[in-house]
């Protein structure tokens, strides 16, 4: 990304309020975060949550296009709005061409790193500081260690107060162990540290949690608090066994934010551009989707929620934006599919996924709901008669679209196939304010783009050909579909759906799938037909036990052909399915015990040979931690397959969905901030370690 403009620095040590400000706008400390509010060129006001400022920091604000704000050397937030030079600011330096990552290191440059209460010595903490510390609510604990050899092990670090172990921090090549016996505390942060590599290790303690980061990713979260100690020993343990390896440096500081940590180790910064923003329009943007285009073009969607962020029933058509430098700017938004309406009777369109198919088109499937309706509202069926759209009077009186959804004006016929003086055409009318409306239920619903998305087709509804007359709800696992590549079933199109129960109250994951480049769609077999759970044989359409709930769902081909379906669900990892039938019918459902399951959409993608996945995978108590995992694909092949996963906190507060695609050197990913907006990050693929 080239960003010519300005960086601008200033110091904040707390009490005044303001921390930079300009022409039209302002930054400030509020309740310990910051604020970005301003009113060029429109009103707008920022509330950047997941920031934390107590004590001395450093804020960078760049100016010359979009506003990036960073905090501590690491960028923060992002907005789509265009800000003058600041008046008040410490510092500054100028760029005439950077790309992103020589901007970001300029800031950490120009960043302070946060002084330590006190500095490791030697193997043991002097008592005096031991006993000045021990009694500290919020701290955390820094160590730079290697061991000397791949699987060697022993403590980093270890307190003990009044003769009992208090802390201790032990690395094997299993990962990082974290033991507070004194709070029955136990934590087993998976990772291979123990390769004979510098590590940068630190324990937080502080807002009601026990955090721990490797190499500034968050790797470990627990609710807690900081022991007491009186004694402190560096590279051993509490009986002098000392660490098969060094600690270089480190020491225990006051409480430290997200970014101070990321400091201490250096790790890399992670993009963030803004796609679909909350201002100048106050419309909430959710459940982003991403496609690569063969072309290399970056085409993302989300929903665009008016008024409020809700589900449906609620005012939300879905809105598009391109980028052709992967992902660095971004076109302005439109609305590609949607219907007017108002919040007294809401119409939806939601919940998009996209995908090409073998000829360039771009497919995006989504769920369309009539006036105000929902998921948990919809009624039974689909709504037509064979391939003809049915429409209800305020009598009762049922009557037909000929051919099914009106793409143009269509003469509307009785039951019996008699004409009537109704013309039905797309739109409010037939979605629910009309004399005659569809049956209120959900639907699902395609648009196609020939031009790399920047013309779209008129919807064309799916719902006759997918849903069952018994099913409440069928819709759209929103995010990405695939388009096969290898073996016989080569060239079919996958999307990821879920349907409901009768009563609405649980989920089943399938696929809808096309042999035909999009022009027609058939179910699948869902991941419940054949499941026992719990010693009880599963029935998609009467089951109530919510272990057996599989709803939002991710799935990726692997070298082989064989489909694997990652899927949201009610327990505490995330489930996995295989189809060796290219999607049709569904293997054992297992779990992935390494990436945890928080009942949030999950996203995934493959690429030479490696399976990335991405979701929020801690409440914090909010849905938090966006990760990126990444395994090797052919661990996924195997009956028996549990696969090494490798990960990485992209985002360690809030964050919600997300959807990912493979780049040339990374991975791109689409994220949300609940209600925030859509972000992009590009995360390099050197952040992973090498694959050995």
């Amino acid at each position: 990304m080239i960003m010519p403009g300005n960086v601008w620095f200033s110091k904040w040590t707390g009490g005044a309020a303001t921390v930079m400000s300009g022409p039209g706008w302002t930054l400030e400390v509020d309740s310990d975060c910051l604020v970005f509010s301003g009113d060029k060129p429109g009103p707008f006001h920022y509330v950047l949550e997941d920031t934390r400022l107590r004590g001395e920091h450093t804020v960078a604000v760049y100016t010359g296009g979009p506003t990036h704000i960073f905090l501590d050397g690491y960028e923060v937030w992002s907005a789509p709005v265009t800000v003058g030079d600041p008046v008040d600011a410490d510092s500054s330096i100028t760029l005439t061409e950077a790309a992103y990552e020589d901007v970001a290191r300029a800031v950490r440059q120009g960043s302070s790193l946060p002084d330590a209460l006190v500095e490791f010595a030697a193997m043991e903490l002097n008592k005096r500081d031991a006993a000045r510390i021990g009694d500290l609510r919020e701290w955390a604990i820094h160590a730079r260690f290697r061991v000397r050899g791949k699987g060697q092990y022993g403590t980093v670090f270890a307190a003990q107060s009044q003769g009992k172990p208090a802390l201790t921090a032990f690395v094997n090549k299993e990962g990082i162990r974290v033991e507070l016996p004194a709070a029955a505390t136990r934590m087993e942060c998976a990772g291979a540290w123990s390769d004979g590599r510098w590590h940068d290790l630190v324990i937080a303690f502080g807002g009601g949690a026990i955090e721990v980061f490797v190499d500034g990713w968050l790797t470990g979260h627990v609710p807690g608090s900081a022991p007491h100690f009186d004694r402190f020993m560096v590279g051993q343990s509490l009986h002098g066994e000392r660490l098969m390896g060094e600690v270089s440096r480190g020491g225990i500081y006051p409480a430290l934010n997200d970014q101070q940590i990321a400091a201490l180790s250096g790790r890399a910064c992670v993009s963030q551009n803004p796609v679909f923003d909350l201002f100048p329009n106050g419309i909430f943007h959710r459940i982003p989707s991403l496609l690569r285009h063969s072309s290399g073009r970056l085409v993302a969607f989300a929903d665009a929620r008016h008024g409020l962020p809700n589900d449906s029933p609620n005012v939300t058509e879905i809105v598009a934006s391109f980028s052709d430098d992967e992902g660095n700017t971004w076109s302005d938004p439109q609305t590609i599919a949607g219907y007017p309406s108002n919040s007294e009777e809401p119409i939806s369109v939601t919940d998009p996924a996209c995908v090409e198919d073998a000829k360039g088109r771009i497919h995006l499937l989504f769920d369309l709901y009539p006036s105000g309706i929902g998921l948990l509202n919809s009624q039974p069926g689909h709504g037509h008669d064979g391939q003809d759209l049915l429409l209800q009077a305020k009598d009762g009186q049922e009557f037909l679209v000929p051919g099914g959804w009106p793409e143009r004006p269509t003469p509307v016929i009785t039951r019996d196939g008699e004409p009537t003086t109704f013309v039905a055409e797309a739109g409010p009318q037939i979605l629910g304010r009309g004399p005659l409306t569809v049956v209120p239920t959900g639907h699902i619903a395609i648009v196609t783009s020939s031009d790399r998305g920047e013309t779209w087709s008129s919807p064309r509804l799916l719902t006759a050909d997918v849903k069952d007359e018994w099913m409440t709800f069928l819709g759209i696992g929103p995010g990405a579909g695939i388009r096969l590549r290898h073996g016989d079933n080569a060239g079919r199109l996958l999307v990821p759906v879920y349907f409901s129960n009768e009563d609405a109250s649980q989920f089943s994951a399938a696929v809808i799938y096309s042999d035909d480049d999009g022009k027609t769609w058939q179910r699948s077999a869902s991941t419940n037909d054949a499941r026992t759970v719990e010693g009880k044989q599963v029935d998609p359409r009467r089951f109530t036990n919510p272990a057996a709930t599989m709803s939002e769902s991710a799935v990726v081909e692997l070298p082989d052909g064989d489909v694997v379906m990652f899927s949201r669900s009610q327990r505490p990892f995330v489930q996995r399915a295989v189809s060796r039938d290219g999607g049709l019918t569904w293997g054992e459902v297992t779990e992935e015990t390494q990436i945890s399951e928080i009942f949030c959409q999950p996203a995934a993608t493959a690429h030479e040979g490696f399976i990335y996945f991405a979701n929020a995978s801690r409440m914090l108590p909010y849905r938090g931690c966006g990760t990126l995992y990444r395994t090797d694909a052919q661990s996924l092949t195997r009956p028996d397959a549990k696969p090494n996963w490798i990960s990485l906190a992209i985002n360690p507060r809030h964050h919600g969905y997300q959807s990912i695609v493979a780049l040339e050197n990374g991975i791109g990913m689409l994220w949300e901030r609940e209600t925030a907006g859509v972000w992009f990050s590009f995360i390099p693929f050197s952040l992973f370690p090498a694959a050995e």
